[in-house]
């Protein structure tokens, strides 16, 4: 798969999970995450990172209209997202959990 089929591919599957998500019950779901803006290394991912390649995103979820954080609240939507496509990854499966990162498997990364 070449990266603009990847691109493709990813953009169309997590523009459908995040209608999904925002049509269960308390969740609103926005593409980015919550940002602690007073620290400059939030705000950009590594060159050549999957997020830099327009291959993974982190979501902010929110239950009830409260941000959550914890990897756990994100299991559902993590669930879908690997249903959706075998190539699908979730950080929440990843060995230091990452909730929010939705992703790709691209060039042997996830």
């Amino acid at each position: 798969m070449t990266q603009r089929e990847a691109r493709i591919l990813f953009t169309k599957g997590l523009t459908e999970l995040v209608q999904w998500a925002n049509q269960q019950p308390g969740c609103e779901v926005a593409y980015g995450r919550d940002y602690d803006e007073s620290d400059p290394k939030e705000l950009r991912h590594r060159k050549g990172s999957l997020h830099y390649l327009g291959l993974a995103n982190d979501l902010a979820l929110y239950l009830n209209g409260v941000y959550q954080k914890q990897t756990e609240a994100y299991e559902f939507m993590g669930v879908k997202w690997e249903a959706m496509h075998p190539d699908y990854r979730w950080g929440g499966r990843f060995k230091k959990a990452d909730g929010n990162h939705f992703s790709i498997a691209f060039g042997g990364r996830a």
